[in-house]
This record gives C-alpha cells, structure tokens and sequence, in this order.
C-alpha cells in the first residue's frame, strides 16, 4: 500500500536507527522542520547525487532538535527510522512530496551466526586501530537490538562514501548487508595497520577505497 510523505532531499545517507544533522537555508525550509519538531511529523530523507538524481530508496525521520542561529543558519538534529522505497514524485508542492512503499528486511542472518561474529571481531579490530591512531577517535558502539540495528551503526563508524552506504541501504537481506561490512572493514583495518606499521596509506588505497 503506498502512503504519502514530505520528502527530504540531503547531501548525506541516512540509515535506520541513526541521527544525522541537516542544515536548511530556506525560510519555507526552515518552517518544515519547526513544524516538524513541533508536532513531532515523519518526513522521508532521500539522497540526492551531485548530478540532481534522487535515490530512489530512503529512511523515514523525525526531528529530534532543532539550533537555530542569529545568522539566520539552522542545524536539524534527525533520527533515522524505517525504509522506504519512493514509488512517485510530485514536486507541486513547495517541498517535495511522495508515494512509498515500506521495505521489510529479509531475517537471513541470526545474531550467533559466524559471519557475524566475524564482522563484530573486525569491527572491535578497527575501533582499536582507530583509537591507536588517533586517541580522540572514541566512537563506540551503541547498544543495538538485533543484526539489523548492529549493521546500521557498524556502517556509521565506518568512513564509508556516500554510494557505498546507499548500497547498504537498499540491502533487504541481513547476510548480504554484514557480507559488505565486512569487505569494508577488511579494507580499513589493513590500511589502518599499514599507516600505524609505516606512517603513511598503502599505495594500493585509492584503489580499494569506497566511495
């Protein structure tokens, strides 16, 4: 059943269970999110490309607080909640607007299988050369509730591009989603380790890079 809703278009990938910051400059922007706040309304947040396109799947939000500044700049505080597939446009609007679909996740994966076990590993082995490297990192883990919520923030630590991410978004299956976290953390703990053996990235990290 498709089900309307504001839309957001973001420089930045939103993922489930995860807080973002937005920064909007139009007054008719900034309105949208006072409401939003106010009355406490989803909105979608979609990914929009350098080139203008949309992606055409994204993570419904709420606002969570708000900063406004004597500039007149705004910071909106947002928290990521379920995905959505866009299924129509409509830009008649001031903001843009749209019909979606809900996606459900496919449950591949339990929370004792050995691939996870292995991605969370790998995971506690980079926060570790990450800290070694740069004492002031300290991101931890928050505590998360299941393979789905543990995937989402694992992503969040990473230094992941834009593309990289929405890929991850548009998963449905929990395997396939940990199966990509885990080339991903396989490529930053060997350039982390590499940087702190030889102080400076492998000659071969632009090329493993996702961006």
């Amino acid at each position: 059943m498709l089900q309307p809703l504001p839309l957001w278009a973001a420089d930045t990938v939103l993922l489930p269970e995860t807080q973002a910051i937005l920064h909007p400059k139009k007054p008719a922007d900034q309105a949208f999110f006072r409401d939003a706040l106010a009355r406490q309304l989803p909105f979608g947040v979609l990914w929009q490309q350098k080139t203008g396109s949309l992606a055409r799947v994204g993570v419904r939000a709420t606002v969570v607080a708000l900063k406004t500044y004597r500039d007149g700049r705004m910071e909106a505080d947002i928290q990521g909640d379920e995905r959505f597939k866009l299924v129509e446009l409509s830009t008649a609007r001031p903001l843009l607007t749209g019909r979606v679909t809900f996606l459900r996740d496919e449950a591949d994966l339990l929370a004792h299988d050995n691939l996870l076990v292995q991605a969370q590993a790998l995971l506690e082995r980079y926060q570790h050369l990450a800290q070694d490297l740069d004492p002031a990192f300290g991101r931890d883990l928050p505590e998360t509730d299941g393979v789905a919520s543990w995937a989402y923030h694992a992503v969040n630590l990473l230094m992941m591009g834009h593309e990289a991410r929405q890929d991850l978004l548009e998963q449905n299956s929990f395997k396939a989603r940990v199966i990509k976290i885990i080339d991903a953390l396989r490529q930053e703990t060997a350039s982390l380790d590499f940087l702190l053996n030889h102080g400076q990235t492998p000659p071969r990290r632009q090329a493993i890079r996702l961006n």
